[in-house]
């Protein structure tokens, strides 16, 4: 699944339903600390999740779009260490934030 273009984040209300939409880096950070989560990323929704973290990253790349990573902490931090030592990805996310280094 790819996606043509950033859009800004959104906030819908429908009485008593409130919808949040993260921007794209805000969806990554939240996809990436999923990642942490050892069942997360060794059960079912593995495929989705390499999907939809790829996707977004290509989307944010393309766009020329920055994200801080160096700052991450907590299970963004570790998760996104986990992807990158099992994936060797390191100077594709360096891309959003070329003072990233790792863990």
């Amino acid at each position: 699944m790819a996606f043509s273009k950033i859009e800004q984040a959104r906030t819908i209300q429908l009485q008593h339903l409130q919808l949040n939409f993260l921007n794209p880096a805000g969806l990554l950070k939240l996809k990436i600390s999923s990642w942490a989560n050892k069942s997360r990323c060794s059960g079912l929704k593995r495929d989705g999740d390499i999907i939809d973290i790829d996707s977004i990253q290509d989307l944010l790349i393309q766009n020329g779009e920055k994200m801080p990573l160096k700052g991450l902490e907590g299970d963004a931090a570790n998760g996104l260490w986990d992807w990158i030592q099992e994936f060797k990805d390191l100077k594709m996310w360096q891309l959003l934030d070329s003072s990233y280094k790792g863990h």
